[in-house]
């Protein structure tokens, strides 16, 4: 097949999607396009291959992302979340299909474009990677192995350090303190419970080699899908997200200063908003891979029934850091996240994926995609525990 992709963002995770794509007999060619265009050019370098092609190009600059567009089947976009509902209003237009990563406010505006997307017999993928994405597809993956699920519990691991940084983003930092600092919630008999930032912690037991790691409630696109798209019954799903000990009090002290506050500022008669400034100052993802040490994690627990007895199905992955970087290039997130992206691209162009509209993960069938992204080299382990008969 003849197909071109093109992957707005070079940054960490986009680098991924650009390397695990060039991998692929059925993509031709890879426009992988930033807003700097050195850093395009770093990426494409990492990439390792030809088909691999850096140019500069501003996700804002509707015009020129317009001209691009007509050149190209699929974009997967790893820039920030808030150019998505843009880009898939444009990528309509030039009917092109359509992935992106993570979402913010606008997920819902994303979501109400199923109908258009359907009667123009195009397929446009919302929050296909590590979690959401991968997270959703073993959700729904241990569902239906089920009668009935009465819960759902994403848990993010991360256990990411280094000598050299005392804050580590390994991915957008600007999405990552956003979300970390957002009101969180989650979902129980019907209804979203609410709460600050920074609360539920539970120390969940990650597989050797990495053990018990802290996490806490986090506002999270699977919290808001999987309760409707499931079904089964299903009465809780949440999501935790590790932050270690030593990081916590950190983040906490940047958010009581609101430094991480999007809420601009006057500072010598310039207007700025304190994240802008942070993240400038937050080390790239994409440039401290083989400066950082640790691991990425995700477990997806699935509580329900089958045959009357009560089951649980385990499912998850995890990713050292630094065989991350030295097979990859790149950190355990970022690959991790960019694999999946790139996994549902192929399945695009191979036509393994054939539902039409605005789609959410666990709308996909299971078993394509997890066999692609095991071969893509991400390995997933599942455990199935009966706990006892239901009489």
């Amino acid at each position: 097949m003849d197909s071109t992709i093109l992957v707005l963002g070079a940054g960490a995770v986009g680098t991924a999607v650009a390397y695990q794509l060039a991998r692929s007999s059925y993509i031709s060619k890879v426009i992988l396009g930033d807003v700097t265009g050195q850093r395009a050019e770093a990426a494409a370098k990492k990439a390792k291959s030809k088909k691999v092609i850096a140019n500069q190009i501003d996700a804002a600059d509707h015009s020129k992302i317009s001209k691009w567009m007509s050149e190209v089947d699929i974009i997967v976009n790893t820039s920030l979340p808030k150019f998505n509902l843009p880009l898939m209003r444009g990528a309509l237009e030039k009917n092109v299909q359509y992935v992106d990563l993570a979402s913010e406010s606008g997920y819902e505006k994303q979501l109400e474009q199923d109908t258009v997307w359907r009667k123009a017999g195009l397929t446009a993928i919302l929050g296909m990677g590590e979690d959401p994405g991968l997270s959703n597809v073993l959700a729904r993956y241990a569902a239906d192995k089920l009668d009935s699920v009465n819960s759902i519990r994403i848990r993010d691991g991360e256990t990411a350090s280094s000598d050299r940084y005392p804050l580590i983003c390994l991915f957008s930092p600007e999405v990552f303190l956003g979300e970390i600092t957002e009101p969180a919630f989650y979902y129980d008999a019907g209804r979203f419970c609410r709460l600050g930032p920074f609360q539920g912690r539970e120390a969940y037991p990650f597989p050797d080699p990495i053990g018990p790691v802290p996490v806490y409630y986090v506002a999270h696109e699977e919290t808001k899908s999987l309760p409707g798209n499931i079904g089964k019954g299903v009465r809780y799903v949440d999501f935790k997200l590790a932050i270690t000990d030593d990081t916590l009090p950190l983040l906490q002290t940047l958010s009581k200063l609101n430094l991480i506050s999007r809420e601009p500022i006057s500072v010598g008669g310039t207007s700025l908003a304190p994240i802008d400034l942070l993240v400038r100052l937050v080390p790239n993802p994409s440039e401290i891979s083989g400066s950082i040490r640790g691991y990425a994690a995700l477990d997806v627990v699935v509580e329900g029934k089958k045959n009357n007895a009560a089951v649980t199905y385990t499912l998850g992955t995890y990713l050292s850091h630094h065989d991350a970087h030295k097979e990859y290039g790149c950190n355990a997130t970022a690959f991790l996240t960019g694999t999946c992206a790139a996994m549902a691209a192929v399945l695009l162009v191979k036509k393994e994926i054939e539902q039409k509209g605005t789609i959410t993960p666990e709308l996909l069938e299971p078993k394509p995609l997890l066999q692609a992204v095991q071969r893509a080299g991400i390995r997933i382990r599942e455990t199935v525990n009966t706990t006892s008969s239901v009489t």
